[in-house]
C-alpha cells in the first residue's frame, strides 16, 4: 500500500502526457460528490487541478467517514454504485482508517491516472448526525426523493405502488398540508443514488406518518425508481374537519356514495355490515332529523377515489357520528371501492296517528289490495321486500280481517313506493298459519332496522280469486257451433277478446290448429 502524496509529482508527467485534460481550478486532495444530492453523490476527488474518479473496490464507511468530514459533514457511509464515468481514476482500492483528514491520506493500490481502466464509482451518503428511525425527508428539501431513516442511516423508498395517498402522508409528516402533495412517477429529480429500504408503500392518505401505513414493505431491491415528491401546489378533493360527511354523485344533494373527511382527505364505507342504523348517524349529521334512510349496495353511485376508511360498522343509531359507534375502525388496504356504501336521506313527514303494529295497504284499488305498511313509533312505514312470500301475505291479510285463503304475495314496490320509513325487512311468517299479527314473524334485524331502498316495498292482495282460464288457452263465443265463433286469449287467468287488425287466414289457421 501506498499513499497519493508520495506520487502527486510524478503523476502530474502522466496526467498532462495521456489525458491532455484542462485544469479546472480545483485544488489537490479536494473533494466533490456528484450526480446526487448536497450530500450524497458520487466521489471525485482533484489531483493537480483536475477532477478524477475514485474506484468502489475495497470501499467502506471508514473511506465515506474520511470524504464526509472533508465535507463538513459528522460523519457518513457508502451506498453502492453501478455507475461509471468518463473521468480518469485517481483511487482504486482505497484502504482509509476512519481517522484521516483527507482521503489523499488512506493507503491505496495502483492504477494511479489509468484512463483506460474499468471500475464502478464509489459513493457516499453524508449526515450531519445520526437519523431518528422512522423519519422522512425530502432529498431537495420541500421537494425530491422521498428517504427514510433505518439504523441510523438514509434510504430511497421505491417507486413500486406510490401513489398520491403515499404524498399526502409525506408532506403531512414534514409539517406541510396534504393539499400540498404533489406525486412524481419519473426521474424528475435525476438520478437518486441511496440504497433502498422500502420496497412498497401502500397508505390510505390520512395518516400522520409513512410509519403509521398499514402495508409497508421493506426490501432492497427496486425495479423502478424511487419516490418523489413535491409538497407544494394544489390536489383537488381536499375536505375540511375531521368527521364531516357528505353525499357524493347522487343525482340529488340527499343522496350518494357516503364519504367521511380524515386528515384532509375524502374517504369511503365498505359496505358490509352497513344498515339503516348507520344510515340514520350520516343523515343526522348531514341535517336530517328523524330521517327516512334508504341504502345502497353494488356501486349505486359508482367507487370514490379516496381511501377506504372504515369496515364492519357498528352503530345503534344514537351516534353523532360515525366516529361514535363501536367497533368501527380502518380498514385494510386490501378493500377496494367496489364496496362503496351509498345512502339516501328524507325528512320524515309521515307523522298520522297510528296505533304501534297496526297494518294497512297503500295504492291498490281497492281495501284488498296495496303496499304493506306498518306503524312503529306513531309512524307507518314500509315492509322490505326481502324474503317476502305467500305466507307472510297470508298473516297480513289475517291481521286485516280479510280472505287469507287466497293471497297473493307482491315485490319490487308493485303498488308503488312509500313515503316513510322502512320498519321491518326479512320477514319470515314461516308456514304456520296460527299468527295473527305481522310482528308476532321473526325479522333479520327487529324493528326500525334495514338494508333496503326506495323500489324493495312489499305488497299483498287478499282473497284472490282463482283463475277463470289458462294463460295462452283460447276459445270461440256466440258461434252457430263449436267450430265458428268470436276469439277470445286467456291472459294471467282472465278471458280477452282479439282484435281483428291484421287478421287474416294465416292467424285463423294458427288458432284452429291450437283448438
Amino acid at each position: 500500500m501506498t499513499r497519493l502524496q508520495d506520487l502527486v509529482v510524478p503523476f502530474v508527467t502522466v496526467l498532462i502526457f495521456n489525458f491532455h485534460t484542462s485544469v479546472s481550478g480545483c485544488e489537490t486532495g479536494e473533494v466533490q460528490l456528484v450526480d446526487g444530492g448536497s450530500y450524497y453523490g458520487e466521489v471525485q476527488v482533484c489531483i493537480a487541478g483536475t477532477w478524477g474518479r475514485v474506484c468502489r473496490n475495497g470501499w467502506d464507511n471508514n473511506d465515506a467517514n474520511v470524504v464526509c468530514r472533508q465535507l463538513g459533514y459528522l460523519s457518513g457511509y457508502t451506498t453502492y454504485s453501478s455507475q461509471t464515468s468518463n473521468l480518469p481514476i485517481f483511487l482504486d482500492y482505497v484502504g482509509c482508517d476512519g481517522t484521516e483528514l483527507n482521503i489523499l491520506d488512506c493507503d491505496h493500490y495502483g492504477n494511479i491516472g489509468d484512463y483506460y481502466s474499468y471500475c464502478y464509482d464509489a459513493k457516499v451518503n453524508c449526515q450531519y448526525a445520526s437519523c431518528t428511525e422512522g423519519s422522512v425527508r425530502l432529498s431537495e428539501g420541500m421537494e425530491g426523493y422521498v428517504e427514510t431513516c433505518h439504523s441510523g442511516r438514509w434510504y430511497g423508498v421505491c417507486r413500486h405502488s406510490w401513489d398520491y395517498k403515499d404524498a399526502f402522508v409525506v408532506c403531512r409528516e414534514l409539517g406541510y398540508p396534504a393539499t400540498a402533495a404533489v406525486q412524481y412517477t419519473s426521474n424528475e429529480f435525476g438520478r437518486h443514488l441511496q440504497d433502498t429500504y422500502l420496497y412498497s408503500v401502500r397508505c390510505f392518505g390520512n395518516e400522520s406518518s409513512l410509519l403509521n401505513c398499514l402495508n409497508i414493505y421493506p426490501g432492497t431491491t427496486c425495479s423502478s425508481s424511487h419516490a418523489a415528491v413535491r409538497c407544494a401546489g394544489e390536489i383537488t378533493g381536499f375536505c375540511g374537519n375531521d368527521g364531516t360527511v357528505r353525499l357524493a354523485d347522487g343525482e340529488d344533494s340527499n343522496e350518494g356514495r357516503v364519504e367521511i373527511c380524515s386528515n384532509g382527505v375524502w374517504g369511503t364505507v365498505v359496505y358490509s355490515g352497513w344498515d339503516s342504523r348507520e344510515g340514520e348517524v350520516i343523515c343526522r349529521q348531514l341535517g336530517y332529523q328523524n330521517p327516512n334512510v334508504y341504502i345502497y349496495d353494488n356501486l349505486e353511485f359508482g367507487p370514490g377515489t379516496g381511501p377506504v376508511l372504515f369496515i364492519s360498522l357498528d352503530c345503534d343509531g344514537s351516534e353523532a357520528s360515525l366516529y361514535d359507534c363501536s367497533g368501527s375502525h380502518y380498514s385494510a388496504v386490501s378493500y377496494n371501492h367496489y364496496s362503496d356504501a351509498g345512502l339516501r336521506c328524507e325528512q320524515n313527514t309521515n307523522f298520522g296517528s297510528c296505533e304501534d303494529y297496526d297494518v294497512r295497504l297503500v295504492g291498490g284499488e281497492d281495501d284488498k289490495e296495496g303496499r304493506v305498511e306498518i306503524c312503529y313509533n306513531n309512524v307507518w312505514g314500509s315492509v322490505c321486500d326481502d324474503n317476502w312470500d305467500t305466507y307472510d301475505a297470508i298473516v297480513v291479510c289475517r291481521q286485516l280481517g280479510l280472505d287469507s285463503d287466497t293471497v297473493q304475495a307482491y315485490a319490487n314496490a308493485y303498488f308503488g313506493e312509500g313515503l316513510g320509513p322502512f320498519h321491518l325487512s326479512y320477514v319470515n311468517c314461516g308456514s304456520s298459519t296460527s299468527l295473527s299479527s305481522l310482528s308476532s314473524c321473526s325479522t333479520a334485524y327487529g324493528f326500525g332496522v334495514h338494508r333496503c331502498k326506495r323500489g324493495e316495498e312489499a305488497g299483498v292482495r287478499c282473497g284472490v280469486k282463482p283463475p277463470e282460464c289458462n294463460h295462452g288457452d283460447i276459445k270461440l263465443v256466440d258461434g252457430s257451433s263449436k267450430y265458428e265463433g268470436r276469439v277470445e286469449v286467456c291472459v294471467d287467468g282472465a278471458w280477452y277478446t282479439v282484435c281483428d287488425d291484421n287478421h287474416d287466414s294465416d292467424a285463423a289457421e294458427v288458432i284452429c290448429n291450437q283448438l
